[in-house]
């Protein structure tokens, strides 16, 4: 799959996994109050490897890797509240909120930190959030094609409204989804809040394949358009979190299943 920008593929992906029921017999929960979170745990010598998926995903997104990535370290792959099987309680979807919850249930499911954080797309910026707020307990950061805080508004200023996330797309997704992707002004309060962003080993590998977006099936932004508009953001994120950037990863969006050999290369070099 060629990289198409995530809130423009989360409308096909929200009913992906057919096979959830079948899938749910390889994870386990954790309860905190009202909140019931599902989870794959494989636990191994090692460090604690925490995994967050993209928008529109859930933790099945990784599952191609479970058993490769189990003999890393103690691994941790979970759906946020709202996606896959997890609860959702109805709270806003803000950078405080989910990375307060994230922090909960790594404690309630026994994680032992520092945690080397693995977010694809919605996941990386989740995964630069946490860091932010909890830099004490993070080792590392492996983040794949990560979502900016920004990337809306740039795209607006930037393509026509049709190219960009708008009301008219936000109400074709289910309301937790939604909630997601209308709450990226609380991932700017927390990132750009005057303080640097922890001294911690980062890698970010962008996607490098890109096609023309399409809406009804009409070009509303080139494939070299798009590219250059995404690669500048992922040169921002890069810029910000003082990254090692790999850029020539001959993938699209989902690196870790388009690029497996790149993807664990730099994982094993940060579990290192």
């Amino acid at each position: 799959m060629r990289h198409v920008f995530f809130f423009l593929i989360v409308l096909g992906m929200a009913g992906c996994h057919s096979d959830l029921a079948e899938n749910l017999l390889d994870t386990q929960t954790v309860r905190d109050g009202d909140q019931k979170w599902y989870y794959h745990h494989t636990r191994h010598s090692g460090p604690t490897l925490v995994f967050d998926h993209g928008a529109g995903d859930t933790l099945f997104t990784w599952t191609h890797i479970w058993a490769e990535v189990g003999d890393l370290g103690d691994v941790y792959m979970w759906d946020r509240s709202g996606n896959g099987a997890s609860d959702w309680d109805g709270s806003p979807r803000t950078a405080l909120q989910v990375t307060d919850e994230w922090d909960r249930f790594l404690t309630r499911a026994g994680a032992r930190p520092p945690y080397i954080l693995v977010g694809h797309s919605l996941g990386g910026l989740n995964a630069m959030a946490y860091a932010k707020r909890f830099p004490a307990k993070v080792q590392a950061v492996l983040l794949l094609d990560p979502s900016h805080w920004n990337q809306n508004e740039r795209c607006l200023s930037t393509f026509e409204t049709d190219a960009c996330l708008n009301d008219v797309k936000l109400m074709d997704l289910p309301q937790p989804m939604r909630d997601e992707l209308s709450h990226f002004d609380s991932y700017r309060d927390l990132m750009e809040d005057g303080t640097p962003f922890p001294d911690l080993p980062v890698t970010i590998i962008s996607a490098d394949e890109f096609q023309a977006v399409r809406y009804h099936e009409r070009v509303v932004a080139t494939a070299n358009e798009w590219g250059a508009y995404w690669l500048d953001l992922q040169e921002e994120l890069v810029d910000y979190t003082n990254a090692r950037h790999i850029q020539n990863s001959h993938s699209g969006h989902y690196i870790h299943r388009e690029n497996e050999p790149l993807f664990f290369d730099e994982l094993r070099r940060l579990v290192r």
